[in-house]
C-alpha cells in the first residue's frame, strides 16, 4: 500500500515537471526527465517480472476434513484478491491407506514442488494430475 502512495506521489511530481520542463524548454531538463522515465519504466518492467515469478509457481497442502483431499493451488492470492486455480485430489483416488505415512509427513505444510513431496506420493499426484490438468503438472515439476 506504501509502494502505490509513493509511486503515486512520484508520478504527479513527474508530471509537475514535466510542465515545468515545456514552459522553460530547458534541453538538460528534458534531458533529466527523459532519463528519469526511462528509469521508472525499468524499475515497473522488474515489478511485472517479479510478479509474474510469483504467480508462477503451485502450492501442495494437504486440506483436512471428514472428506481429505490434497489441495494444489497454482496462482498468488494476496489480501483476498487475486488468481488462484485449485484442484482437489480425493484421497480415495490415491489409496489413502497405502500413502498414510507419506501424507502425515507433508500435513501441515505448504511445498512449492513435486520433488519436495515424499516419491510414492509424489507418483500418485503425477498420475492423477496426468490424467485430468496437465498444465498445473508441469509448473510442479
Amino acid at each position: 500500500m506504501n509502494s502505490l502512495k509513493i509511486n503515486v506521489f512520484l508520478n504527479s511530481m513527474l508530471f509537475a515537471q514535466i510542465y515545468a520542463f515545456k514552459r522553460r524548454k530547458s534541453k538538460t531538463s528534458l534531458l533529466i526527465l527523459k532519463r528519469y522515465v526511462e528509469q521508472k519504466t525499468d524499475e515497473l518492467e522488474n515489478d511485472i517480472k517479479g510478479i509474474k515469478e510469483k504467480i508462477d509457481y503451485a502450492i501442495i497442502s494437504l486440506k483436512p476434513g471428514i472428506k481429505e483431499e490434497i489441495e494444489i493451488s497454482v496462482g498468488t492470492e494476496i489480501l483476498g484478491t487475486g488468481v488462484t486455480h485449485k484442484i482437489m485430489i480425493p484421497l480415495q483416488e490415491i489409496s489413502y491407506s497405502e500413502l498414510k505415512e507419506d501424507l502425515e509427513k507433508i500435513t501441515g505444510i505448504k511445498i512449492d514442488k513435486l520433488s519436495k513431496v515424499p516419491k510414492r506420493l509424489a507418483n500418485k499426484i503425477k498420475g492423477y494430475l496426468l490424467l485430468h490438468d496437465e498444465d498445473v503438472l508441469e509448473k510442479l515439476v
